[in-house]
């Protein structure tokens, strides 16, 4: 069993924490604590002990494990050797044998599975998409990412698998049934990470209008099976690496805002992007209150962003109403 020190409990962490806690439970790591630059030692997040680098140093572990991308996955590589932490010991995220191996195992049982759901969906009627219990068991079939423990209430039905969404499936499953309403000609999503939302959002899109372009946008590559599903759905286009700096002032139909969770950084993601819609501005993690140390985060963002457009009309999709997740919704036609 190897023991080991995580780095970074940012986005990639949020990604692969289900992965971790696999890996603890088969008995093959044991997690001592984590190391984030926004977190004081001796705090607990997320159930870990929050570590300093000097303590590393010293301590009886096999890998100090980066969950971070480049440019700052080398600047933590950097520090970590500068300090003194054996080179031979540190490992990316994407390299450490008994993550991948888990990946590769999940891919081959839960895609297959996923790419006939995306099927399933542009070949429905509308009746189909507009029902709840139609639209709630294809979202548990296609897959719900295992969030904390607390989180996991009301999902029996779900398959979960760290191949899912990173949704609430039945604020999701709701949020769904209005999306299908709708004829978006031209959409971008603003922070994708693996895709699996992004997939099963351009399926409901494009069911409605096959000229869809939907436009995946993020500062690094992690999407998974991109060519499988775009094989299915030719409307993806991949920009990436790209922000919303890189589209200020463009007018698609629909904005989907879930990338940088900090208050400063969604602003700006809306203020780029989301402010232009035609149709549709969405905000992902309205209620996401463990991000309000970041400025106010996106709980503040969405406040603002609702003072802000009086004139318009604004929906909230939420299990757990100003206490986790949830999804809200600007209608830009007036």
């Amino acid at each position: 069993m190897d023991r080991v020190v995580l780095y970074g409990l940012g986005g990639i962490f949020r990604g692969y924490e289900g992965i971790f806690r696999g890996l603890q439970k088969d008995k093959k790591i044991k997690i001592i604590g984590a190391i984030d630059r926004r977190l004081q030692e001796g705090m607990k997040f997320h159930n870990y002990n929050i570590l300093s680098v000097s303590e590393v140093v010293h301590m009886d572990i096999d890998y100090v494990i980066i969950t971070a991308q480049d440019p700052v996955a080398k600047e933590i590589y950097a520090d970590l050797c500068a300090a003194g932490v054996n080179k031979d010991k540190i490992v990316s995220v994407y390299c450490y044998t008994p993550v991948k191996e888990m990946v590769d195992s999940i891919i081959n049982v839960q895609l297959p599975i996923q790419l006939d759901v995306i099927k399933n969906i542009l070949s429905a009627s509308d009746q189909e998409v507009a029902s709840f219990d139609w639209m709630r068991k294809v979202v548990g079939r296609y897959g719900i990412y295992p969030l904390l423990d607390e989180d996991m209430d009301g999902i029996d039905d779900a398959i979960v698998t760290v191949m899912g969404m990173q949704q609430r499936p039945d604020e999701f499953t709701k949020y769904c049934t209005y999306l299908s309403n709708w004829n978006i000609e031209t959409a971008i999503e603003v922070g994708v990470f693996r895709g699996k939302t992004s997939y099963f959002m351009c399926a409901l899109l494009a069911r409605k209008n096959p000229n869809l372009v939907y436009d995946l946008v993020d500062i690094a590559d992690n999407l998974d099976n991109f060519e499988e599903f775009h094989d299915i759905l030719p409307q993806l286009r991949k920009r990436i690496p790209s922000t919303s700096e890189d589209y200020v002032g463009n007018s698609y139909d629909f904005v989907f805002i879930d990338a940088d969770h900090s208050y400063d950084a969604s602003m700006r993601d809306y203020m780029n992007l989301g402010q232009y819609a035609k149709k549709l501005t969405v905000f992902h993690d309205i209620y996401a209150h463990e991000y309000d140390r970041l400025n106010g985060g996106t709980v503040r963002t969405w406040k603002e962003v609702v003072d802000m457009t009086p004139e318009h009309r604004h929906h909230i999709f939420s299990e757990y109403p100003n206490q986790l997740m949830g999804i809200g919704v600007l209608e830009n036609v007036r």
